[in-house]
């Protein structure tokens, strides 16, 4: 993974480079000199070789994602046209780099058809930017002012509660799809006598749909003059507010959202113990909520408690009958507590400790299948629409689905209601 973001912050500085290049140019008022083309033509080559890359890397982590431990509906026909389309996207960028650098001699017919097939115009200075996957690595092609697309990743890193440690599976397309799941665990073998026949005991399969929504950031719209004034790139610091908002969208919805086929954990999740006190937690409350879920999840390495900010302060008061904390320092990581070993993850979309209230949950990450569309975030900056206000417009929007592989591994305790 570190490899492609390398890739692609080396695409977004060769990029930069061209933008900064052709604006001297067209500053001075003058064509370009042998050496300002001998530098173009190196970027340009340059950009190519690192698409070539970037696009061996995307390929090779389609491959690895038919890996999954779930098996999935894949439409073959699908998946090619998504790789069409991205080459097709990298034919677009080079065109629309060369016709707005004044080189129009090196936009080529592939160049033009390319535009033609995505639905795009080489002469439009304005178009969506897009990536393929916001929270992961995967990421896609930087058009134009590639610093907002890197910020917007970082600010949903940061900021996308579950998303940030659960089974993450881009999708190539926002259509309907599903997993197949299997539970034989309720089924055992039998003794029998001698040539006694064997009893005939079906396997339990099933599957989980996954239906995709879009979530999109308000507009901010910016004077010109606080554009060009600023002392700082003004429009990398709205890229990583835009990812915040987006952030906070998708932790809350990937917490308790309920939308047909796309929901969150703390929605999905199974109850697992009840707490007698509506407003309190005690020791006891932890052990008896670890022990509702089965010991074959308890072992995964993703497995965590699950709390927002306000309960976390209150564990951090609570002792057991000998005074030692319920809270415990991970000495090999002193920014890390753990709550009988394992860690807590802050949501803050989950509900305080409170009458009737799922304060806590437990139980492994692994198991919430978190489906990103690739091209499904985009960042638009809307010039014309404001252009009147002498302003500009920016928003920002992702594609998603979620949904528990298997809501049993994740348990819940609710308090009572008196």
């Amino acid at each position: 993974m570190s490899d492609l973001k390398q890739l692609q912050e080396e695409r977004a500085d060769i990029i930069r480079g061209l933008q900064d290049l052709t604006a001297t140019v067209e500053k001075r008022g003058g064509a370009f000199s042998e050496d300002e083309k001998e530098r173009f033509d190196k970027d340009m080559a340059r950009q190519a070789d690192v698409e070539g890359k970037i696009d061996s890397i995307r390929r090779s982590q389609q491959v690895l994602a038919l890996n999954s431990k779930d098996v999935e509906h894949v439409d073959p026909a699908r998946n090619y046209c998504a790789a069409k389309n991205m080459e097709k996207e990298q034919h677009f960028t080079r065109g629309w780099l060369a016709y707005h650098s004044d080189r129009k001699d090196l936009v080529r017919d592939s160049h033009r058809q390319a535009a033609y097939d995505l639905g795009y115009n080489l002469s439009d200075p304005e178009f969506v930017f897009r990536n393929q996957v916001v929270g992961t690595d995967n990421v896609g092609g930087y058009l134009r002012q590639p610093n907002q697309l890197v910020g917007l990743e970082k600010a949903l890193k940061w900021f996308g509660g579950i998303t940030s440690v659960c089974d993450v599976v881009p999708s190539s397309n926002g259509s309907p799809t599903y997993i197949a799941t299997v539970n034989d665990t309720g089924n055992v073998g039998a003794a029998t006598n001698e040539l006694g026949t064997a009893a005939n005991v079906s396997i339990a399969v099933g599957k989980i749909d996954f239906n995709y929504h879009k979530i999109s950031t308000a507009v901010f719209e910016v004077s010109e003059e606080l554009i060009t004034d600023s002392e700082f790139p003004f429009e990398d610091m709205v890229a990583e507010l835009m990812g915040e908002r987006l952030a906070r969208a998708i932790a809350t919805h990937s917490t308790t959202g309920n939308l047909t086929n796309n929901k969150g954990f703390v929605t999905e999740s199974v109850f697992g113990h009840t707490v007698a006190t509506p407003t309190a937690l005690t020791v006891d409350d932890f052990i008896d909520l670890e022990a509702s879920v089965d010991p074959a999840y308890r072992i995964d390495p993703s497995t965590r408690y699950y709390m927002n900010a306000n309960t976390f302060s209150y564990c951090k008061k609570l002792v057991d009958d000998l005074g030692r904390p319920l809270l415990m320092q991970d000495y090999a990581n002193a920014n890390l507590q753990k709550i009988n070993g394992y860690e807590v993850l802050i949501c803050n979309d989950i509900a305080d400790i409170g009458a009737g209230n799922k304060s806590v949950l437990f139980g492994p990450a692994s198991k919430v299948r978190y489906r990103p569309v690739t091209n499904g975030t985009g960042i638009k900056r809307l010039s014309e629409l404001y252009a009147l206000n002498n302003s500009v417009g920016f928003t920002s929007f992702q594609r998603f689905s979620q949904r528990t592989k298997q809501p049993n591994a994740m348990k819940h305790l609710i308090h009572a209601l008196s």
